[in-house]
């Protein structure tokens, strides 16, 4: 889920999992290598890429086409 509802509390959401990936990197970094980083913290890689979503639409984190790493905003 992307956000908490009464069936799924905040830290099992999208939402309550980006701080996780926030604080995992200083600097621009593969989407793998970046999963392998948190990816105790979550159930599958599905779960990691919607937390990616979301905070890509948050403008909290940017994808650089031309290296192809992720990095903060």
């Amino acid at each position: 889920m992307i956000v908490p509802t009464k069936f799924t509390s905040l830290d099992k959401s999208a939402l309550g999992k980006s701080p996780i990936v926030l604080q995992a990197f200083d600097r621009p970094v593969s989407a793998h290598s970046l999963y392998k980083l948190v990816d105790r913290q979550f159930e599958d890689v599905g779960e990691f890429l919607f937390t990616l979503d979301v905070l890509y639409v948050l403008g909290s984190i940017r994808l650089d086409t031309a290296t192809g790493l992720v990095e903060k905003c």
